[in-house]
C-alpha cells in the first residue's frame, strides 16, 4: 500500500502497473464482463427525509450564540442552528428582497434594556422583527442615513444606532422609523448596558462613559487617531488599536493596553464575537472548516457502509457518520498539494479519482479502499488529457487511452487554463469491469458526426451519443441509416440536436470544482453523470435550455428509447433554476417552492420550500443529497425543518420632508440665452467640478497659423551663394528671396555689389500664443457670463486622470484644484497656477475627492484627501510641503461620511461634519494650528435653522464659513405653485456661515430641471444669492433650456417645521 502519493511514487506505480498486466484487449474481441455479485445497495438513493445543514461557518454574519441554538444571516437567509453541528433549526427568507437583489447582510439581537427583538439590515433598507425569523416589519430611513448603503447597527445606551456610508441615526425603542442621533460624526458607537459604552467619531477620536454618557472620558492620547475595530461580545467590550487591544472596565474606562495577538477573525464589520461558537471555535480540524465532513460527503455521495460515508476535501480524507453528521476517523496527509481528488460511488466500495492540478501535468488516477484503510492505493493511472465518466449504479470509465505514458505538458496550450470551457470528447473510452480490470474500446464516426456524451455499463461496454453540429438548427434529412449501430463493445447512437426547444450539449469542466462564490461542487477531474444506460439499452440524460435560466440552469430529462427515438419529459412549472447530477436533482421555483427528482428528470415531487433564495441556488447532488450554495441537502424527502418564504409585499419609503422650502417667484419675463454665453459640453474634455456643474477645456480658434509662405533656400545656403551668383538673378526673383527670408527672420544675404556688413537685428518676438482656455460658470453668481480662463501650459489635455475639488477662496469666490497624473493646477477667476503633485506616487488624489477644499493663496491649498483608504488632512504648494495628517476610519470600514473644510471668522480651519441629508446633526472639529491633528468636536445648529444671509440675524453672526455639497432635492423643498414645472435635481452646493444659533445662507447652486409639459426636459441650474441690498451679486436666476428666467427667492420653513 503506498503512503504518501507524490507524483514520482504515482509515476512509479503507474509505471509498474502497465509492466504487470496484459495489454488491453482489443474493441472487436472485448470480453463479455463477469456475472454481476449482489449488490450491497450502497449506491441507492438516500431517502425517508432531508436534513439541512449550514456548512459556511466563515462566509456568514453570527448574531447570537446560546445553549440551544445559533443565529446567523447566510446567503440573504435567517437561520437557527443546532450549535454543536449546524443541523437547520428553522430559516426564513423574503422574495421581495430577493426579486430586487438586495438580500440581508446582517442582524443585531437588540440588548435587554432597549426592548430586545432583532433588527435586520441589507445594503438598501432596514427591518424589525420580533422573532428571528418572524415576519420583517420595514423601518423608514427618512433620509437620516443620507446617500449611500447601509452598513450595520449597534445597541447603543438609549437606542439602537444605524450606521450607513453617509451618517449614523437612531432607532428608538417602539420606533419603526429612523431619527437623528444624538451627535453628529459617529462612526461607531457600542454599549453593553445602560451606562458603558465606547464611541470613535469619523476623525478616529475614541471616547468611553460608565455613567450613560453623561461625561465622556478621552482616550486619543492613549489610542491615537487611527483606525480602530470595536470587538463586542456578550457581557465584554474592547478596541483594536494599532498597537493592541484596549478592554472596557467596570467603572467605564479603558484597561491597560493588551498586545498579544489574538487570532479570532470574527468580530469585525458590526459582527459580534460569540465564545462557545462554531465561529470562535479555532480548536476544530482546521483542513474541515471550509469543507464541513457533511458537506464532503454529500458532494462525493460515496457510502462505505450503512450509514457510514466517505468525504475528501482538498487535504484529507475521512469516513463521516451520516447519522450525527460528524467525522469518525481521518488522515490529513492525503490528498498532497497539486492533487485534486473526489470520490464516486459504487455498490460495494467507493472509488476515488484524482488529477493534478491543471498547470502540473494531465495524468489522471483511479484508486480504491483495500480492506476500507485510508489513504487508498492506485488501481489506474491514465496519462491522456480526458475526464471520467460513471453512472449511479458503480460503472465507470475513463474518456481517452487505457495506457499510461509519460508525457510533457505543454504549458501553452490555452484551452487548459479555459475555465467552464467546453470538452470535445475522444473517440476512445477505457471502461472499468472490475477491479483492477479495465478494457479499451475505439469507435469510428462518418464524417461530421463528433461525440456528445459517453455512457458506460459495468459489463465493460459502454454507449457513445453522436450528433452532426451541421445540422444545429435545422431539421433532420430523411435518411435510411439506422440510428444505433455496434462497433465492438460500443453501442453508437445518433440523436437529434433539439428536442422540444432543448439541446445536446457537451460536457464543460472547471478543475477547480465550484469553490467561488459560495458553490461547491467535487474538485479533481471531471466526472461526467449526464448519461447512464439502463437494463433495457435506453440511455437516460439531461438537455439543457439554450437560454440558459435565471438562475443556473434550465434542464430536461429524456430517455433515449434502444432504437434511437428520444422522449423529453418535462421539468416542475415556473422553474427558475435546477442542479441536477445524475438521476438527481432538485428545482426551484418563481414562488420558492422547491421540487426533486430522484429518475433522472422522469417525475418531480414536492419537496417544501427551498431553504436558500435564487441568488444562491446552486451546488451539486448526488445520492445522498445536494449541496446548495452555503446549504447542505443530507437525503431525500421532506424536511423536518420546514423554512419559511416570506411574499413580496409592496413598500415604497415615505418621502423625505425637507426642512426649509426655498419660494421663487419669475421677476420679469424670460430672456433667452445667446450661444456665448453657453459653456461647450460636446467634443471637449469636461470634468464634474464637485459641485454639480462642469468645466471645460478648449482650444482657442484665434491661434490658428496663418496660412504658410512657400518654403524657400535656407539662411545658410542664400549666405552661402556668392554676390556675382546672386547678380544673374532677376530683379524680381532676388526680390522674392530676400522678403522670404525676412518673413522667416532670417537674415538676407548682401545686395550684389556691396560688402556684407553686420546683420540687421531681428523683430521682438511676439507674445505667447494662448493654445487653450478653461470654461466654466463662475458658482454662486446669478446671471454672470461664463469665465474663459487662460490654461496655456496646464497640460490638461494629455492628463490621462483628472480630479476636481472645489475651493473656498477667503472672499466667498470658489476656485478649482486639478489633481492630475502630471501635475497640479489651481483654478482662480483670473488665473491658472501649476503645483507639482502632491505625492506622485499614488497617481491622483482618489476616484471622488473628499469634501470642498480652502485656498489659502494663489500657491496654497488645503484639502481633505485620501491616502492608502484613509483620509488624510494634506496642504498642497510649492516643494518642499508638509506631510500628510492621517485621520479617522479606514475607507471600508467608516464608508465616505460627507466632510468638508471650513473657516471661521477669525481664521481658524476645522472640519464640518454631518449626518443624513437634509442634515439634523452637524458638528465641527477645529484643527490644532500646530499639529493639524483634529480636536473634540463641537455641536453646531441643525439645518432647520437655515436662513437667508441678508436676515438682521445674520449680520452679527460669527460662525464657519464653508462650501457644502448638498442634494438639492432631500435638503430643500419647493413651492411649485409659484414655480411650476421646475424641479431640483440631485447635485449641488450651498455657501453656508455655521453657528451654533443658525445656519446663514449666503449662496445656493442648484441642479434644476424644466419640464413645461410631460414631453420636453431640460438641465440647467438655479443660482441665489443673498447679499446686503444694492449688491451687485445679489439676486436670483434660472437658466435651462436656453432661457434666463430672474426670481424673487426666500428660504422659509417647511409646513411641517412651521407646525412644530
Amino acid at each position: 500500500m503506498l503512503g504518501r502519493l507524490d507524483r514520482p511514487s504515482l509515476l512509479a506505480a503507474a509505471l509498474a502497473l502497465g509492466a504487470c498486466t496484459r495489454p488491453a484487449p482489443t474493441p472487436a474481441h472485448a470480453k463479455a464482463g463477469p456475472k454481476e455479485a449482489p449488490s450491497l445497495g450502497l449506491d441507492a438513493p438516500l431517502v425517508g427525509g432531508a436534513r439541512l445543514f449550514h456548512t459556511a461557518v466563515d462566509e456568514s454574519f453570527w448574531v447570537s450564540h446560546e445553549a440551544d441554538r445559533d443565529r446567523l444571516v447566510s446567503a440573504g437567509v435567517r437561520f437557527e442552528l443546532a450549535p454543536d453541528s449546524g443541523e437547520v433549526l428553522s430559516a426564513a427568507w423574503d422574495v421581495d428582497l430577493s426579486l430586487k437583489s438586495d438580500p440581508l447582510v446582517g442582524s443585531l439581537a437588540v440588548a435587554p434594556h432597549l426592548g430586545g427583538g432583532f433588527v435586520h439590515w441589507s445594503r438598501a433598507r432596514v427591518f424589525r422583527s420580533d422573532t428571528f425569523t418572524g415576519p420583517l416589519r420595514p423601518v423608514a430611513l427618512g433620509g437620516a442615513l443620507g446617500v449611500g448603503a447601509v452598513r450595520g447597527a449597534r445597541s447603543g445606551l438609549d437606542a439602537v444606532l444605524v450606521f450607513g456610508e453617509a451618517g449614523t441615526a437612531a432607532l428608538r425603542k417602539g420606533s419603526d422609523a429612523l431619527e437623528a442621533a444624538s451627535e453628529a460624526g459617529l462612526a461607531d458607537f457600542a454599549a453593553l448596558d445602560g451606562k458603558r459604552a465606547v464611541r470613535v467619531d469619523y476623525l478616529g477620536r475614541l471616547a468611553s462613559t460608565g455613567d450613560g454618557g453623561a461625561t465622556w472620558n478621552d482616550a486619543a492620547g492613549v489610542a491615537g487617531l487611527g483606525s480602530k475595530t470595536f470587538l463586542v461580545q456578550p457581557g465584554a467590550l474592547a478596541v483594536e488599536t494599532w498597537q493592541g487591544r484596549l478592554p472596557l472596565g467596570a467603572d467605564g474606562r479603558f484597561g491597560p493596553m493588551d498586545g498579544a495577538q489574538h487570532g479570532s477573525s470574527h468580530g469585525r464589520g458590526f459582527e459580534p464575537i460569540l465564545p462557545g461558537s462554531r465561529a470562535d471555535d479555532r480548536n476544530a480540524w482546521w483542513i474541515w472548516r471550509d469543507t464541513p465532513p457533511i458537506q464532503a460527503a454529500v458532494l462525493g455521495g460515496a457510502r462505505v457502509a450503512a450509514g457510514r460515508a466517505l468525504a475528501v476535501n482538498p487535504s484529507a480524507v475521512g469516513e463521516v457518520d451520516l447519522a450525527r453528521g460528524t467525522l469518525l476517523r481521518t488522515v490529513t496527509d492525503f490528498p498532497q498539494p497539486g492533487l485534486m481528488c473526489s470520490a464516486v460511488a459504487g455498490p460495494e466500495a467507493p472509488l476515488v479519482v484524482c488529477g493534478w492540478e491543471m498547470y502540473q501535468d494531465t495524468s489522471s488516477y483511479v484508486m480504491s479502499l483495500r480492506d476500507g484503510a485510508f489513504p487508498p492505493v492506485l488501481e489506474r493511472a491514465f496519462s491522456d488529457d480526458g475526464y471520467f465518466v460513471a453512472d449511479d449504479a458503480g460503472a465507470l470509465a475513463f474518456v481517452g487511452s487505457c495506457k499510461f505514458t509519460p508525457r510533457m505538458l505543454d504549458m501553452n496550450d490555452p484551452s487548459r487554463m479555459d475555465l467552464g470551457s467546453e470538452i470535445r470528447p475522444a473517440t476512445r473510452i477505457c471502461v472499468r469491469r472490475g477491479a483492477d480490470e479495465w478494457v479499451e474500446h475505439t469507435i469510428e464516426l462518418p464524417p461530421g458526426q463528433e461525440v456528445y456524451g459517453w455512457a458506460p455499463r459495468r459489463d465493460g461496454t459502454a454507449v457513445a451519443l453522436v450528433i452532426d453540429p451541421r445540422l444545429e438548427g435545422l431539421p433532420e434529412p430523411k435518411v435510411d441509416e439506422p440510428r444505433v449501430v455496434a462497433q465492438g463493445g460500443v453501442r453508437i447512437v445518433r440523436v437529434p440536436a433539439e428536442v422540444s426547444g432543448m439541446v445536446f450539449s457537451r460536457p464543460s469542466f472547471n478543475p477547480y470544482g465550484m469553490y467561488s462564490g459560495g458553490m461547491r461542487g467535487p474538485l479533481g477531474p471531471l466526472v461526467e453523470r449526464r448519461f447512464q444506460v439502463r437494463e433495457d439499452g435506453s440511455v437516460e440524460g439531461w438537455l439543457v435550455s439554450p437560454n440558459g435560466g435565471e438562475v443556473g440552469g434550465v434542464f430536461t430529462g429524456v430517455v433515449v428509447d434502444p432504437r434511437g427515438r428520444v422522449t423529453a419529459f418535462a421539468p416542475p412549472p415556473r422553474v427558475l433554476g435546477m442542479i441536477t447530477t445524475g438521476d438527481f436533482g432538485v428545482a426551484l421555483t418563481r414562488d420558492g417552492d422547491l421540487y426533486e427528482t430522484l429518475d433522472h428528470g422522469r417525475s418531480y415531487r414536492a419537496a417544501g420550500r427551498s431553504p436558500l433564495p435564487p441568488a444562491a441556488f446552486g451546488g451539486f447532488c448526488s445520492p445522498l443529497g445536494c449541496a446548495i450554495g452555503p446549504v447542505t441537502r443530507l437525503g431525500w424527502g421532506s424536511t423536518g425543518a420546514a423554512p419559511v418564504v416570506y411574499p413580496a409585499k409592496p413598500y415604497e419609503e415615505p418621502e423625505v420632508k425637507a426642512p426649509v422650502r426655498l419660494a421663487c417667484t419669475p421677476a420679469g419675463t424670460p430672456e433667452v440665452v445667446p450661444e456665448a454665453a453657453l459653456v461647450p459640453d460636446k467634443g471637449k474634455l469636461s470634468w464634474q467640478t464637485g459641485l454639480g456643474d462642469l468645466v471645460t477645456l478648449v482650444r482657442e480658434v484665434e491661434n490658428t497659423p496663418e496660412e504658410a509662405v512657400p518654403a524657400g533656400p535656407s539662411a545658410d545656403l542664400l549666405q552661402a551663394l556668392p554676390p556675382e551668383v546672386l547678380a544673374q538673378l532677376p530683379k524680381d526673383a532676388l526680390q522674392a528671396l530676400m522678403k522670404g527670408a525676412q518673413q522667416a527672420g532670417q537674415a538676407p544675404p548682401a545686395s550684389p555689389g556691396k560688402t556684407p556688413g553686420k546683420t540687421p537685428p531681428r523683430k521682438a518676438s511676439a507674445a505667447p500664443l494662448r493654445t487653450h482656455s478653461l470654461m466654466m460658470r463662475m458658482p454662486f453668481e446669478p446671471g454672470a457670463p461664463p469665465l474663459r480662463i487662460d490654461a496655456t501650459g496646464a497640460e490638461l489635455e494629455e492628463a490621462r486622470r483628472v480630479v476636481v475639488t472645489p475651493l473656498l477662496a477667503p472672499r466667498g469666490d470658489v476656485a478649482l484644484l486639478f489633481v492630475t497624473d502630471r501635475n497640479e493646477v489651481v483654478v482662480t477667476n483670473e488665473r491658472t497656477t501649476t503645483l507639482p503633485l502632491f505625492e506622485p506616487r499614488r497617481y491622483a488624489m482618489s476616484e471622488n475627492s473628499v469634501g470642498a477644499g480652502l485656498l489659502l493663496g494663489p500657491e496654497r491649498v488645503l484639502v481633505l484627501g485620501e491616502t492608502r483608504r484613509r483620509m488624510t488632512f494634506e496642504e498642497h504648494g510649492q516643494a518642499p510641503t508638509r506631510p500628510p495628517v492621517f485621520m479617522g476610519q479606514e475607507r471600508d470600514s467608516g464608508g465616505r461620511r460627507p466632510v468638508t473644510l471650513a473657516r471661521r471668522d477669525d481664521g481658524a480651519i476645522g472640519i464640518l461634519l454631518w449626518d443624513g441629508s437634509p442634515p439634523h446633526v452637524i458638528a465641527v472639529a477645529e484643527l490644532d494650528p500646530a499639529t493639524q491633528s483634529p480636536r473634540p468636536r463641537t455641536a453646531l445648529a441643525p439645518w432647520s435653522t437655515a436662513t437667508p444671509a441678508d436676515d438682521p440675524r445674520c449680520k452679527k453672526a460669527k460662525g464657519w464659513r464653508a462650501l457644502v455639497p448638498m442634494e438639492p432635492s432631500w435638503w430643500l423643498g419647493m413651492d411649485t405653485r409659484a414655480l411650476p414645472g421646475i424641479s431640483l435635481r440631485a447635485a449641488g452646493a450651498a455657501l453656508l456661515r455655521w453657528t451654533e444659533e443658525r445656519v446663514c445662507v449666503e449662496a445656493l447652486d442648484l441642479g434644476a430641471e424644466r419640464r413645461p409639459d410631460d414631453i420636453t426636459r431640460s438641465e440647467g441650474s438655479l443660482v441665489v444669492r443673498w447679499e446686503a441690498s444694492g449688491s451687485k451679486r445679489r439676486g436670483a436666476v434660472l437658466q435651462a433650456g436656453g432661457l434666463r428666467q430672474a426670481l424673487d427667492c426666500k428660504l422659509e420653513p417647511a409646513p411641517e417645521e412651521r407646525a412644530r
